[in-house]
């Protein structure tokens, strides 16, 4: 095992770039896992990289492959010997083009009951990303209104079936009536041809009172549409920007509907406030923050690298890692929505179980008063994140 087979990219083209080789296989690192891939997804920064438009992080695989399914051959140190044998899927730092690939074992998920390899290998970029962006952050309930942008994509349509699955009307954009007729077949109540009609009067007159989320994949001329359709308390999510991500800002609507933005800036702008409020000013947490920042604020991120003393460009620096444990919480602040709209927030600790957290919301009295008198059909408690009443 010393050696393995793995696809290169010979150079920047097509596929013809693509090539058969032989490398070492990986070695694997604490927390890590070896797997031996059964299969590997397709994705678009793959099919970027192949064409020379995607530049690959420091410290990652220069091979392609950024999702996998297999079976767990090594574990390295701080995990579990049982991982050893077990069918996984898994998202990777690149190198899943290969017969072997390192994974990080809390980036692995057993393999669904009733998939096989194949269709395992295409579930996580695509799953993660779904459930981290739609559910965790941007918290879609039950009964509101989401705006999926890009419908016939892999996002699009894992990100509709979720939606519904969880009792959302989901309205998506696709570019041909043969994509839009694909979205309504996979779920959506809605599919809105974008290069034969305007999405936002399209949406508007569908739903005058707004949406309740936004995913959305293009970003430039689409972000004042967005910002257009969203509805009081909407909340908007960016996973890329395909159209550019320089746009045109208007605060007063943002202020007068108290919009969310849940994109990774927003994420680290909550992060500095927090470290400016604790007068942190160490170095290493300082480094590791403009290396995080790079990616997104290239220019700032250099500027603070070299105050910071080094020679080289931060584009070079080895991302950190990873540590679970760092973000314990001993208390976490539950939004408390009632049909998804968020009214108030209670402090738990961290140990709190579903039924005392249901006790001690509905015996609340703010809670009474949005009940008016009307009892709760159903109360939705994701653990660490949201309590939700329907009524």
């Amino acid at each position: 095992m010393s050696k393995m087979r793995a696809i290169k990219i010979k150079e920047a083209g097509g596929p013809e770039q693509l090539q058969l080789c032989h490398m070492d296989t990986p070695k694997i690192g604490d927390n890590e896992v070896l797997i031996e891939v059964a299969a590997a997804g397709v994705n678009r920064p793959d099919i970027l990289q192949r064409q020379g438009l995607y530049q690959v992080p420091s410290g990652a695989s220069p091979l392609p492959g950024l999702e996998v399914s297999g079976k767990v051959v090594e574990v390295g140190t701080g995990v579990r010997d049982d991982w050893l044998g077990k069918a996984v899927v898994a998202l990777t730092h690149g190198g899943g083009y290969a017969e072997y690939c390192a994974a990080n074992a809390s980036h692995c998920l057993s393999l669904p009951e009733n998939f096989n390899f194949y269709e395992g290998a295409a579930l996580p970029e695509t799953a993660f990303t779904v459930y981290h962006n739609v559910i965790e952050r941007g918290r879609l309930a039950e009964r509101e209104i989401i705006l999926i942008h890009g419908g016939s994509s892999g996002i699009g349509v894992m990100a509709t079936q979720v939606a519904k699955a969880i009792g959302a009307t989901v309205i998506v954009t696709a570019g041909s009536e043969e994509k839009c007729r694909f979205c309504i077949d996979v779920g959506a109540d809605h599919a809105i041809n974008y290069k034969s009609s305007n999405f936002e009067e399209n949406v508007r007159e569908l739903y005058p009172k707004g949406v309740d989320v936004v995913l959305d994949m293009i970003g430039g001329s689409y972000f004042p549409q967005n910002v257009k359709v969203l509805g009081v308390d909407g909340r908007y999510l960016s996973i890329a920007f395909l159209q550019g991500s320089k746009v045109d800002l208007n605060l007063s609507s943002i202020l007068l509907k108290r919009l969310s933005f849940n994109t990774i800036v927003s994420s680290m702008m909550i992060c500095l406030n927090k470290l400016r409020d604790l007068k942190c000013n160490k170095r290493c947490i300082v480094k590791d923050f403009t290396i995080l920042l790079s990616p997104f604020a290239p220019h700032i991120a250099e500027e603070i690298w070299q105050k910071l003393g080094n020679k080289t460009s931060v584009a070079f620096a080895k991302m950190p890692d990873y540590d679970p444990t760092k973000i314990l919480k001993r208390n976490i602040q539950y939004p408390i929505s009632f049909n998804g709209k968020t009214r108030f927030k209670l402090d738990f600790s961290s140990d709190s179980d579903k039924d005392y957290i249901q006790k001690c919301v509905l015996e609340n009295e703010k809670t009474a008063h949005y009940l008016s008198g009307k009892s709760p059909k159903k109360i939705i408690i994701v653990p660490g994140k949201i309590v939700n009443i329907v009524f």
